[in-house]
């Protein structure tokens, strides 16, 4: 009788190390939702990969703020380069798309985990300020036990996945409008339009034919000719991103904007005969935007307008 229950013992241990081995989160496993390489600036921004959440895997065994539960192999991973680092910070958030409460355990390249549980309701954040050049592992679990709940992960240099998702719809903001009502007041409404603009816009770049106008001097020693009222006028939420205002044309144009602190920032020709104005710190505000020849003439048609957030435009 020693015999089998020497082996029966020697079964049932080999079977208990297996259980608990596998009750820990294995960062080397193949994600189960896929990976992605992502640059500093990337677009769209945020990104966004339709997941699972959940596991049988006690995510408190990871320390800190861990809670919930969480799948053996990693929900997603990203490979990041930042250029450089610390420009811009790197956040991930979960959206659940249902009624369950859900978390998040993510890895950096070096180890150190982050955890987050009810940072907007029952979706988590972790966001990292300094992230460096690796790959982020990253588990999207749920707060109780549960059957894998559909949900939505979210990575971003700006925003979390819910500023990125009308919940319900946002009011208007009045400064914006107060700034509008202020520019048309000292310079009539805008001749060619209007063009509102949120952080994170897409297509970057905004395009647009437009016309250069060239009857009247130039406000505030800028060079070249404008029209007498605004082209444009240009409501701007802004982000972590700079912003670009150019113009590409066989004629020689010229760009002057004047910003929500009412400055004039002009330029003529940065790129060739092309213009460019740039705030690497862009306020949220109206931006009012003349497009104007170098020497004064008739309107000239078929000019092409960009704004981007992109600091790499026409690099």
């Amino acid at each position: 009788m020693t015999r089998p229950i020497a082996l029966l013992l020697a079964a049932f241990a080999a079977i208990s190390a297996t259980t608990a081995s596998a009750q820990i989160p294995l960062p080397g496993a193949d994600p189960t939702f896929g990976t992605v390489d992502l640059a500093a600036d990337f677009r769209p921004d945020p990104y966004e990969v339709a997941v699972n959440a959940g596991g049988p895997i006690d995510a408190s065994t990871l320390g800190g703020d861990c809670v919930g539960w969480i799948s053996e192999a990693p929900t997603f991973s990203v490979t990041y380069t930042p250029e450089p680092v610390g420009q811009w910070p790197l956040i991930f958030s979960a959206i659940a798309r249902g009624d369950e409460d859900i978390v998040l355990a993510v890895r950096e390249p070096l180890g150190d985990w982050h955890c987050n549980d009810d940072t907007d309701g029952s979706n988590p954040l972790v966001r990292l300020e300094r992230p460096i050049y690796g790959t982020y592992t990253i588990w999207v679990g749920t707060y109780g036990v549960s059957p894998e709940q559909p949900a939505t992960l979210y990575i971003s240099e700006v925003v979390a996945g819910w500023e990125g998702v009308t919940f319900p719809a946002e009011g208007p903001n009045l400064t914006l409008i107060e700034q509008e009502m202020r520019f048309q007041d000292m310079f009539g409404s805008p001749f060619q339009g209007r063009i509102e603009l949120r952080t994170g816009f897409q297509p970057d770049p905004y395009t647009a034919t437009v016309i250069a106008r060239g009857s009247r001097a130039a406000f505030d020693g800028c060079p070249g000719f404008i029209g007498g009222e605004p082209d444009f006028l240009v409501p701007f939420t802004a982000g972590g991103y700079p912003l670009l205002f150019t113009t590409y044309s066989e004629t020689d144009t010229v760009l002057v904007v004047q910003g929500p602190d009412l400055r004039f920032t002009c330029d003529d020709d940065s790129f060739g005969h092309d213009p460019m104005v740039r705030y690497d710190t862009p306020e949220t505000g109206v931006y009012a935007v003349w497009i104007g020849t170098y020497a004064q003439s008739s309107d000239v048609p078929g000019v092409r307008l960009e704004i981007s957030e992109r600091a790499t435009l026409r690099q």
